[in-house]
């Protein structure tokens, strides 16, 4: 292994992360499954509050994407953070940077979470 290499194992140590496949879902960890039975509606509504939270998003703004609601890498990371802490599924950061809209982060926030 060349030193780049070397440096990246040694980065990665004892610390839990999406790196070390405990955080993932879908056959290689199991098939992780949410930390509680929702609702598609509770799922929705749960996601729209942590996401109004995250970006200030206010009355009037439920279509609004990630970035007329002047999402950064930051609120990005933030959101998808509680998401896992909520739901107990990790769903990809880049969903947020393709144009999402809460309904649509919601709707993958479901997708993760069935069994593969």
């Amino acid at each position: 292994m060349d030193d780049a290499g070397n440096a990246i194992a040694r980065m990665r140590g004892p610390f839990p992360g999406p790196h070390d496949g405990r955080h993932r879902t879908g056959p290689e960890n199991g098939g992780r499954r949410m930390k509680a039975d929702w609702s598609p509606q509770e799922i929705e509504d749960r996601v729209r509050e942590i996401w109004a939270g995250v970006l200030n998003a206010g009355e009037g703004e439920e279509g609004a994407t990630f970035f007329e609601l002047h999402g950064q890498s930051i609120s990005a990371a933030r959101i998808i953070a509680r998401i896992e802490d909520e739901f107990g599924v990790a769903v990809d950061i880049g969903v947020l940077f393709r144009d999402c809209d809460v309904a649509m982060l919601a709707r993958e926030v479901m997708a993760t979470a069935r069994p593969a």
